[in-house]
């Protein structure tokens, strides 16, 4: 959790590259390249604009294996920290092995600390099960929760009032490579998958 802010953050951005890299595989169908993978400059400039009088701390977190270290290592200097986002690359060692407790830990680092006054957390992932609990204890010491997805591959509703923002309302994101399949987007006729 050594990634901090000093300035005196209010909101928190926490985005799980992993899980988000796997679903926008299927929306799309394909792996994920530079133009239908969601954009993170633009992921953090929409909430900071929706929370345009409170500091924001932005942190990505990505599993690394050997085969992949050096060019998602490029694409976190590259990309990722110049949008202004901390970055935690772990290694994957055994396939259980995910970022959901770095996620907290980090969240939890700085919530609890007193030097800061967090009023909302920020989510981006597809693991809505993972966080429905957490979210429910971050609402008890009155944080708001925001979780931000795919909406039609939500496994479930992460806490009662957790606002869900559907990556696809985002405007600057590449909607017209992800084929929509919400459900409010079904035709009275069905939809063939």
């Amino acid at each position: 959790m050594s990634f901090s802010s000093r300035k005196d953050p209010k909101v928190i951005l926490a985005v799980d590259v992993p899980n988000l890299d796997m679903i926008t595989m299927r929306v799309t169908g394909e792996r994920p390249i530079p133009a239908n993978r969601p954009k993170y400059d633009v992921l953090k400039e929409f909430f900071e604009k929706r929370y345009p009088n409170a500091d924001m701390l932005a942190a990505a977190f990505s599993n690394i294996r050997p085969d992949n270290y050096a060019s998602v290592l490029g694409w976190a200097e590259n990309f990722l920290r110049p949008a202004g986002y901390g970055v935690l690359l772990k290694p994957k060692r055994n396939t259980d092995d995910d970022i959901d407790e770095d996620i907290i830990n980090w969240i939890d680092g700085l919530v609890n600390n007193p030097a800061f006054e967090i009023k909302n957390v920020v989510v981006v992932s597809h693991d809505s099960a993972r966080f429905d609990g957490y979210f429910e204890k971050l609402q008890e010491q009155h944080i708001a929760t925001t979780y931000a997805a795919f909406s039609e591959h939500l496994s479930c509703n992460p806490g009662l009032n957790t606002e869900i923002v559907d990556l696809r309302d985002i405007p600057g994101m590449p909607v017209d490579l992800w084929p929509d399949r919400r459900f409010e987007k079904i035709p009275d006729s069905g939809l063939w998958v």
